[in-house]
């Protein structure tokens, strides 16, 4: 029986079901590899090179949580994001992109981790400074 490890949603992109995870290193990953910071992606919009820097980013994340390879190149990426939303369409992005965030609040009411954390990485508010990440969606 294979698990899915915590944090890690699998999704299918690409022609096949693949790990995505988007936590502290795909944040790290986005911001070095890609010049977005994670404080930017509640303004995502369309902006289509954010959004393929962050499927990369989370792919791979969940890729290295699941001892896996991930080689492929965003460019790639890329083309699997045209036949994902030709199938369903640009919800399905956020929908893959909210799936995969390990940032959430554990119970209904509670405020995310992600809104107490600086751009530049300063926790705001220290009673979530060690959060329960959870998989589920609010």
């Amino acid at each position: 029986m294979n698990v899915t490890p915590k944090g890690v949603t699998m999704i299918d992109i690409g022609g096949k079901e693949r790990p995505f995870k988007f936590g502290v290193n795909a944040s790290i990953m986005l911001q070095d590899g890609h010049g977005y910071k994670f404080s930017e992606m509640e303004n995502i919009g369309g902006d289509l090179g954010m959004i393929r820097a962050i499927i990369a980013c989370g792919l791979k994340d969940g890729a290295n949580k699941c001892n896996e390879e991930f080689k492929t190149s965003t460019e790639t990426v890329g083309e699997w994001l045209d036949d994902y939303i030709i199938d369903n369409g640009m919800e399905g992005i956020t929908d893959i992109i909210q799936s995969g965030m390990v940032f959430k609040a554990k119970k209904e009411g509670e405020v995310l981790a992600q809104e107490n954390i600086q751009s530049n990485g300063q926790i705001l508010n220290d009673s979530l400074s060690k959060p329960e990440l959870s998989t589920t969606s609010s």
